[in-house]
């Protein structure tokens, strides 16, 4: 992963960062601190880079308006503004992207150009977290069901935002934040916390949009990784047991969850109820095995665990607008 900033008309980066120049040896971890000096704009940069990524905590200060360019290879940007506001944007994709204090977006940036707006006096704060796309995909392999959109927006080589507008910074997410600034000074010991605390950050980010404005903080179900992680299995158990589903509560005892925060958690997650989710995804796949023309309707009902074709046809009706027969 490479980037860095540079004067808008010069070659001249400051910060240039690449990852692959880092010690690979996983309890190492390199600082700098960087005066910022371009012109108008100036301030200080403290840089930490580690093998898989870097941080930025980044002061700048403008004291005329000022576009700044960019360059970023291919990477996954946790983005955190703490005082102040940010224009960005990349024109070749047409993109631009506003965060203002106590906002944040998760990115994932292609190799590309863009620029950052300065208005005259403005003073700004901000954390980027940069991860190259293999460290970003190892961390969060087992919350793949939260980061799918980001993983095919990597494996498509397209930018895509999290969100599509800013999200409001919440006291939890600043908490978690802090907790990995501090694991740096100590990185050698705390490697395993320090990665916990990177996923635990975008999961409440993912969080963010599952709630949208919405969340306070006191009515949210889900609130730690682990809770992602127990709904994400039940989700899992029951896709598995499709012929004969278990009911709530069993599925609730299998995935290590009680059946309150079960029944109301993935609601907030999947925008759905567990039956309902179950139902959707029945006919989902029906659907798809019967325009593959390789089952017959018989066929479906028995490896979908539907009590009889008559069943199926109405659901199947109600929810396409077509009988199964049609398809076949």
């Amino acid at each position: 992963m490479k980037g860095g900033y540079k004067d808008a008309g010069a070659e001249n980066f400051y910060a240039f960062y690449d990852s692959e120049l880092v010690s690979t040896d996983d309890l190492e971890i390199k600082e700098q601190t960087v005066p910022v000096n371009f012109g108008p704009v100036s301030g200080s940069a403290k840089i930490y880079q580690f093998d898989g990524g870097a941080i930025f905590c980044n002061t700048m200060n403008a004291a005329e308006d000022y576009r700044l360019v960019s360059q970023s290879g291919p990477l996954v940007k946790i983005h955190f503004c703490l005082k102040g506001e940010k224009t960005t944007g990349i024109e070749a994709e047409g993109s631009k992207m506003f965060v203002k204090q106590n906002e944040n977006n998760l990115y994932h940036f292609i190799d590309c150009e863009g620029y950052f707006d300065f208005k005259k006096g403005q003073h700004i704060e901000y954390v980027d977290i940069c991860l190259n796309e293999d460290f970003f995909n190892k961390i969060t392999g087992n919350y793949a069901f939260a980061f799918k959109d980001l993983t095919a927006a990597i494996d498509e080589k397209r930018f895509m935002q999290i969100s599509k507008k800013p999200m409001k910074t919440t006291l939890k997410m600043k908490a978690v934040l802090a907790d990995v600034l501090k694991c740096i000074p100590n990185f050698q010991i705390k490697k395993a916390y320090f990665i916990n605390k990177l996923v635990e950050l975008m999961l409440l980010q993912f969080n963010g949009i599952v709630h949208g404005d919405s969340c306070n903080e006191t009515n949210c179900i889900c609130k730690t990784p682990q809770d992602f992680e127990k709904l994400e299995k039940a989700r899992q158990i029951l896709l598995a047991k499709l012929e004969n589903p278990p009911s709530l509560l069993e599925l609730a005892k299998a995935s290590g969850i009680n059946d309150y925060k079960l029944k109301k958690g993935f609601k907030e997650v999947y925008n759905n109820t567990v039956m309902g989710y179950l139902t959707e995804y029945k006919l989902d796949l029906a659907n798809q095995m019967l325009k593959n023309k390789q089952h017959s309707i018989a066929e479906v009902c028995e490896k979908l665990g539907y009590k009889s074709p008559s069943h199926f046809s109405r659901s199947f009706k109600k929810t396409f607008n077509i009988n199964p027969s049609a398809v076949v």
